[in-house]
């Protein structure tokens, strides 16, 4: 395009030599006309900073600094315009008034216009040469004064066109040309103290006020409520051209949100607008497109009617013609007496969200066709009927028969009903229906067919009911299924709840009943309900390994032990695994396995009476074994006589080096990375490993040799490497007694040196790429001999650029792609990027020039390095993730109790969490759980949402009473008339009874049958002492008398003898003939010296322990 470019040049008169202007810029340009109509434009921000005269400029544009006063000469004023001039809507025109809207120009500056035009070559020239492209006109002269009308500053400038004259060019003596003008584009400079900057603005709007500039800027407006529909929505801030600041942070115009609450203020020059109101954005997703029962397409006899159903996963069908009118809404669209093909256009609508529109088509035939035949689910599940419809004869006759050609005829119209359509375990379980049309005496020539298949219901899936205690996650699961299990939370009720073979119930505090079903080919089995029992009395099953937390391949068989269960205990190697690994139907409850070298989690559940708990896992944790150390200046080392020897372990990060005198066992001679030896006169060897964790590597081997010829020695460096430049420490081992020289050249050469340890000048990278290695030598002279050389290499490499990465602002929870650049190494073969969880860690998160993080809930410094050829890496640079979260709100603690007794259950609640994790201070979790506290405590307890954690929640005290602990010591048996005295203290010697405890005697375990007689017992059998504190806390143990007449058989019969509980002895040497029952928990001997007979009615149910033994009575 042929371009002339206009310059308004603005510069200021009467600033003091003082003034501060700290912010100075054009903001928006206000043109108007000289009717007071406005053209509004934005125009780019400029800052000046002004200090003791001297402004310091931002970058320029590519016009660089004007200075009228100093670079262009005097214009000659001659008659050069020749024709009329060029306007139109985009040109300044003459003589009309245009105001300028400022930013902090201070009321009442004077400030001049200088108006310059470059030429453009092709449009400025109408004869003669004109010069170079660049060239340039200068002219005017206007001023013009800083208004300020309530919070906006602005100046008016009179536009007077073009003047008449001739004008010199610069760089072009006395040039006379004839020009018009052709405005592009427009530049504005502003001059302070002789420096200028240009500021670019584009073509003027059309007139949008009918007042000066003047007033408040105004406070932006949302709406309060913003629907979209999708994914994200974009919000604009309508602040024009000022800057916007929105309540994310954001400062873009516009946003693109993914719902939420947000307000946005308007910033225009250092003027900052109130809030505007908030605006809450609300997404809808956008309906999946309709799906056409008939197909795309149908093909129907002229003259019929049809109607054609549209299905919506979500909303309703709204159906189109091609010309985008409405045809009607709701599922089925029915059209009658069709004689021409049509189109339909079909979306799904929801909520005001359209969908992509599908299209059907309906042709008409000329000649006479088949139906199509409709049926709206061609399944039937076990026994049923269907309707098939025939679309497109009605205006004929549709017969109905069971073959393609011939068969019998089934019916006649437009609807057909088929028989009752059973399943079958042997014969075709599909089902084919056929008709044809029939015009005027024609019929189609052919049948369109249907057909119906049936399917078997499948059988119910087989469930397990389970007991959990309050605040757990029941896994309850289903077997047996062969299609497809789904979880109900009602029996009637959709939608499912998972189809999986198990579903994870949230936290629970009462009995809950679930169901699952069966599904294969969309046929459902019944609902069978599982019944989850909250009960507060039960206690989670306990796993105890026999090992945990050790090295591999240290222990070959770990066992797992499982207590408090009483009755199945049921092993997994998943949380919801349907199939166990192992099944303990009493004790001992134990699973055993090798490790092999590996961490591995075991689950386990407990079953009694068919009901299962919640599965509790354990962890058994195998810590990896590290690998042996790496010995330099080498494992081999001839050293002389009376040397020191120093050797360097390496390879052990974060661990410890033992130096032993044997591969295996031995004594250990040393630990650290670095073992010194002096005044060596003998070989020795030494075998270093590294042990992290507790885990010891295998063990390497280093032989020292001392040999009676002068030995070389061997050099030692822990910096073989150089990046970019440095210089490198040299120590030579094994000639500690001796004088060490230090070479350039294996043989001859210089000498640079002479001692134990050598330091290089700063070797230096060379970017021709050539000479960036260096060799060093150094011999050992002891007495008149001396060794030969060894040699030590160092490499230098160029050192590597400090990459490049941008800082990140994520949502909260999302992942953050970073990103780097820069790298800059001279092999580029050998780049890569390394990045960092901090600026000191060893271990690199990934390589390559970009890297995504986890999802974050904080603000998280990532760093990231440059590494390049021979392993050098630069400094790391700092990329920061900021995540705009907001933790959740401390929960709120409480217990059942403040005050029990040592070892008794308190049941503790939070709430305030929902949908997070409540982290109690003694590691506990879950917003409602069981402790037995030993001690007086003191909880709190945090809220994690999405990773986010709360403040500490309020102070929970439960105060422990202490308990006394009984121990009984059973009295010697005694035979009649002898009687027993369990109240003596030699009965509980070695309990632990608190000041003010009082002891009570008792029949039943429980403590509440008051035995009559404790100080003289004359009947065998289970007697109690319970222990009473001042504080009511109490302890109850069990006492086993027994007086014995072993001369007299014995007889038991039900119910006078029956056992439901503790431990009961029968014993004699005559016969015992029982016939009672043993129920419950009851331990019970019968213990005879002839015999022990079980006859008709003796009992002894699962879950006791009977013994019937042969032994003497005493």
């Amino acid at each position: 395009m042929k371009k002339t470019f206009l310059l308004l040049v603005i510069y200021f008169l009467n600033l003091s030599v003082s003034a501060q202007i700290n912010e100075l810029a054009l903001q928006t340009a206000i043109i108007a006309d000289s009717s007071d109509k406005q053209f509004k434009s934005p125009i780019s921000a400029i800052d000046f900073s002004v200090d003791n005269k001297t402004p310091i400029m931002p970058d320029l544009p590519d016009y660089g600094i004007i200075n009228p006063t100093t670079v262009h000469r005097t214009p000659l004023f001659n008659n050069i315009l020749s024709g009329a001039a060029v306007y139109g809507p985009d040109r300044l025109r003459p003589g009309k008034n245009y105001y300028f809207i400022t930013c902090n120009i201070p009321e009442g500056t004077r400030v001049r216009i200088i108006r310059t035009v470059f030429r453009d070559f092709y449009h400025w020239r109408t004869g003669g040469d004109c010069g170079t492209p660049d060239d340039y006109i200068e002219y005017g002269g206007d001023t013009a004064t800083v208004v300020k009308n309530g919070d906006i500053y602005y100046f008016k400038v009179n536009y007077s066109g073009f003047p008449e004259g001739t004008l010199l060019y610069h760089g072009i003596a006395n040039e006379n040309c004839n020009v018009k003008e052709y405005v592009y584009s427009y530049r504005i400079e502003i001059e302070q103290f002789g420096i200028s900057k240009l500021i670019s603005f584009s073509s003027p709007y059309e007139p949008e006020h009918t007042s000066l500039p003047g007033g408040n800027y105004p406070t932006p407006t949302l709406p309060t409520t913003f629907y979209a529909c999708g994914t994200s929505a974009v919000l604009s801030s309508g602040c024009g051209a000022g800057s916007s600041i929105w309540s994310n942070g954001a400062t873009t115009s516009s946003i693109q949100v993914t719902g939420g609450t947000y307000s946005v203020q308007c910033q225009y020059c250092s003027i900052i607008t109130p809030a505007s109101n908030s605006c809450t954005v609300i997404l809808n997703p956008i309906p999946t497109s309709p799906v056409f029962s008939l197909g795309s397409y149908l093909t129907i006899n002229t003259g019929s009617d049809v109607s054609i159903q549209a299905s919506c996963a979500s909303g309703t069908a709204k159906w189109y013609d091609a010309t985008n009118n409405v045809l009607h809404n709701g599922s089925t669209y029915t059209k009658t007496n069709i004689t021409e093909t049509f189109s339909a256009y079909v979306a799904c609508v929801a909520n005001d969200c359209e969908s992509t529109r599908n299209t059907t088509t309906v042709f008409v035939s000329n000649g006479v066709q088949s139906p199509t035949l409709y049926v709206p689910n061609t399944k039937i599940c076990r026994s049923d009927t269907r309707t098939i419809t025939a679309l497109g004869c009605t205006n004929g006759v549709v017969n109905w028969y069971d073959a393609s050609n011939g068969g019998n005829l089934l019916g006649t119209g437009q609807t057909f009903t088929t028989p009752l359509l059973t399943y079958s375990n042997s014969g075709s379980n599909y089902h084919y229906y056929y008709a044809d049309c029939t015009i005027n005496n024609t019929t189609s020539s052919s049948r369109s067919n249907q057909y119906i298949v049936v399917y078997e219901i499948p059988a119910p899936p087989v469930t397990n009911d389970m007991v959990v205690t309050p605040g757990s996650n029941a896994v309850i699961t289903a077997s047996g299924c062969s299609g497809t299990i789904y979880w109900f939370a009602n029996s009637t009720i959709t939608p499912e709840l998972s189809n999986k073979t198990y579903y994870i119930t949230p936290a629970l505090t009462g009995t809950t009943v679930y169901y699952a079903s069966c599904k294969d080919a969309n046929c459902e089995s019944g609902r069978v309900p599982v019944t989850v029992t909250v009960d507060n009395a039960i206690t989670p099953i306990v796993l105890t390994p026999s090992a945990n937390n050790f090295c591999a391949y240290t222990i070959d068989n770990v066992v797992i032990t499982a207590s408090n269960c009483t009755g199945i205990v049921r092993w997994f190697e998943t949380s919801s695994s349907n199939t166990s690994i192992e099944t303990d139907t009493g004790l001992p409850y134990e699973y055993s396995f090798n490790p092999y070298g590996s961490t591995r989690t075991i689950y386990a559940d407990c079953v009694v009476g068919g009901v299962a708990t919640n599965r509790k896992s354990i962890t058994i944790i195998v810590k990896s074994i590290p690998d042996e150390p790496d010995i330099s200046p080498s494992t081999y080392l001839n050293i002389n006589s009376g040397s020191s020897v120093h050797l360097y372990a390496t390879s052990c990060p974060n661990g410890i080096v033992n130096w032993y005198n044997a591969y295996d066992g031995g004594s250990l001679i040393f630990t650290g990375s670095q073992y010194n030896q002096n005044n060596v006169t003998t070989d020795f060897t030494l075998y270093p490993d590294c042990t992290i964790d507790g885990c010891a590597s295998s063990r390497n081997e280093v032989e020292v040799n001392v040999i009676n010829s002068v030995a070389a020695p061997v050099i030692h460096t822990s910096n073989r490497d150089v990046c970019g430049s440095a210089a490198v420490v040299l120590t030579a081992v094994g000639c500690s007694n001796g004088t060490v020289k230090w070479y350039d050249n294996y043989q001859g050469g210089n000498l640079l040196g002479t001692g134990q340890a050598f330091t290089t000048p700063i070797l230096t990278y060379n970017t021709s790429g050539s000479n960036n290695y260096y060799y060093y030598y150094a011999d050992c002279t002891i007495g008149d001999n001396t060794s030969s050389r060894n040699s030590k290499t160092i490499y230098v490499y160029a050192a590597t650029g400090t990459p490049v990465g941008n800082n990140i602002t994520i949502a909260c929870n999302a992942t953050a792609t970073l990103t780097a650049s820069g790298c800059n190494t001279s092999s580029p073969q050998y780049e890569s990027y390394r990045w960092y969880a901090s600026a000191t860690s060893t271990a690199y998160l990934s390589s390559g020039t970009s890297y995504t993080t986890d999802n974050l809930t904080t603000n998280t410094i990532y760093y990231v390095s440059c590494r390049g050829n021979g392993n050098c890496e630069s400094v790391r640079a700092p990329i920061l993730v900021t995540v705009q979260c907001q933790a959740p709100d401390a929960p709120v603690i409480s217990a059942n109790t403040s005050i029990v007794c040592a070892s008794s259950p308190v049941l503790l609640s939070a709430i305030g969490c929902a949908g997070g994790i409540v982290n109690w201070s003694d590691n506990g979790t879950g917003s409602s759980r069981t402790i037995n506290p030993a001690n007086t405590l003191t909880l709190t307890a945090t809220c994690t949402i999405n990773s986010l954690t709360s403040e500490n929640s309020n102070i929970l005290t439960i105060t422990v009473n202490p308990k006394p602990v009984l121990v009984i010591n059973n009295p010697a048996p005694v035979a009649p008339p002898s009687t027993v005295n369990i109240t003596l203290a030699a009965i509980r010697a070695g309990s632990t009874l608190p000041g003010g405890t009082t002891l009570g005697y008792y029949i039943n375990n429980s403590g509440t049958t008051v035995l009559s007689n404790p100080s003289a017992i004359a009947i065998s059998g289970t007697y109690y002492i319970k222990a009473t504190t001042s504080s009511g806390c109490i302890d109850i143990k069990p006492v086993i008398v027994i007086i014995n007449n072993c001369s007299i058989a014995i007889t038991l019969s039900s119910t006078p003898d029956d056992y439901n509980s503790g431990t009961q002895l029968k014993k004699t040497n005559e016969t015992i003939n029982a016939a009672n029952k043993v129920t419950g928990t009851a331990n019970v001997t019968y213990q005879s010296n002839k015999s022990v007979s079980l006859n008709p009615g003796f009992t002894a149910d699962n879950g006791t322990i009977f013994k019937a033994l042969i032994a003497g009575c005493n």
